[in-house]
């Protein structure tokens, strides 16, 4: 479950969507392209359009299907992105040191990902053709609650 949270919490960096296949087309600017329209004519229009995203209502209608799969792998055949085998994370359960009691672990999440650099002339700014992006989060376990501990 961990890390399904994870990869939908990466979305915004996860880079174009794999499946379902889905082609992002203004039908609107294609129409204005393929007959030759001035590019100021073209952009005019860009700018006069309001801003949809059907490829958000499609994500947003296959997440919770992503999340309710029975693994991961099953899950990527419910939302997949191109950029989601880059991210790497990784949890540890600890105690609060701070705490003598018998309280919940504490659970270390660290998540990381080399996120290639896509703008052009991004070589002006940044010497490398990636970014290292790091996050970290630290929540109480209450799994215990849940499940039993059999020491296998």
């Amino acid at each position: 479950m961990v890390d399904k949270v994870v990869d939908v919490a990466t979305i915004p960096n996860a880079g174009q969507l794999r499946v379902p296949e889905y082609e992002n087309v203004n039908q609107e600017l294609r129409n204005l392209i393929d007959n030759n329209a001035r590019p100021d004519t073209i952009w005019e229009s860009a700018l006069r359009m309001p801003p949809v995203s059907v490829q958000a209502a499609i994500e947003h209608a296959r997440i919770p299907a992503y999340l309710g799969a029975g693994n991961r792998a099953r899950a990527r055949f419910i939302l997949d992105y191109e950029n989601w085998d880059t991210i790497n994370h990784w949890a540890v359960d600890s105690f609060d040191p701070g705490d003598d009691s018998q309280a919940a672990p504490i659970t270390h999440l660290h998540v990381a990902q080399r996120y290639p650099l896509w703008a052009p002339m991004h070589r002006a700014f940044w010497a490398a053709d990636h970014r290292d992006l790091h996050g970290d989060a630290y929540i109480e376990s209450h799994y215990p609650l849940y499940l039993v501990d059999m020491d296998w």
